[in-house]
């Protein structure tokens, strides 16, 4: 199906974003959730932990920003309101992801 729309826009590259959506994030699920996101972001140029509320403690942030750094996962708070107006708190590290099929015309 992605090469089907990749072709179809004439693109040659995609890029591919994964987003793990949670509504309540501190140290209790941190490692539940991160790793889910760790874990179904693996097909992804990006992955994010998309939270709506997160819970404000600087150690908590301090974790959020060393798992960044080990595991690339990107921290998005997400406002209810006005989606547009959410905040990336920590951005993802983007690794790439190469399809191993060409495409035949």
């Amino acid at each position: 199906m992605t090469l089907k729309v990749q072709k179809s826009i004439s693109v040659n590259t995609l890029k591919i974003f994964s987003f793990e959506l949670k509504l309540y994030l501190d140290f209790s699920n941190l490692r539940e959730y991160y790793f889910q996101a760790v874990s179904n972001s693996s097909w992804a140029n990006e992955g994010y932990l998309v939270c709506l509320e997160i819970k404000d403690d600087i150690e908590l942030f301090n974790e959020l920003k060393r798992l960044n750094n080990a595991f690339g996962i990107g921290i998005i708070k997400l406002n209810k309101d006005d989606v547009s107006q959410s905040e990336i708190l920590l951005p993802a590290v983007e690794k790439p992801i190469w399809i191993g099929i060409q495409l035949i015309d």
